[in-house]
């Protein structure tokens, strides 16, 4: 039965990525689909998958939706997200995986693990934005995708009109920090 419910859980993750990813990746995604099925014998599918993903590739990427109370701190938040993409998707040596489209909210740490296999990444970044007048606290941390482990975690205090900047220096700590 367990694995059943394992074949049908990474049968919908390989569906919603095969409706995201270019021509390109659709190979992949097939040798991909057949370590899935190998694995699916083993009591540890989803880790092998995973460990199998993360070492396959370059480094994979979500970006989970910022938290953020309000709808000026909602408006930064979202700002922030497509800026830290526009940043990361420069480099050759990050594969962002578009986890807002299709990942509800993530409201525990057992649902954040769970979307982590599902997406099959191996780093994740989250944050949360907090309005206080002009001002904006953004904390930022990264996520190890297979250990649920921190890499690295930031907060920065700036002015409204900053958001840009930090955008891009956030961008540029998380490729320092993985291409170590």
């Amino acid at each position: 039965m367990r694995n059943r419910q394992n074949l049908e859980s990474i049968y919908e993750t390989v569906n919603i990525l095969m409706s995201k990813i270019s021509h390109r990746l659709y190979l992949a995604v097939f040798g991909i689909l057949i370590i899935v099925i190998v694995a699916l014998v083993s009591d540890k599918a989803t880790e092998t998958v995973t460990h199998a993903i993360v070492e396959s590739k370059n480094h994979r990427f979500a970006i989970f939706p910022f938290f953020a109370e309000g709808s000026k701190a909602n408006e930064i938040a979202q700002t922030l997200d497509s800026l830290i993409a526009a940043s990361l998707e420069k480099h050759e040596s990050i594969e962002l995986i578009p986890a807002a489209e299709f990942m509800p909210e993530v409201n525990s740490a057992s649902d954040h693990q769970r979307w982590t296999n599902r997406l099959l990444v191996s780093y994740v970044l989250e944050g949360a934005v907090k309005l206080q007048g002009d001002n904006v606290r953004i904390t930022v941390q990264l996520l190890d995708g297979v250990s649920d482990s921190h890499v690295w975690a930031k907060t920065y205090e700036i002015k409204t009109n900053q958001v840009e900047l930090i955008a891009a220096l956030i961008g540029n700590n998380i490729v320092s920090m993985v291409n170590r």
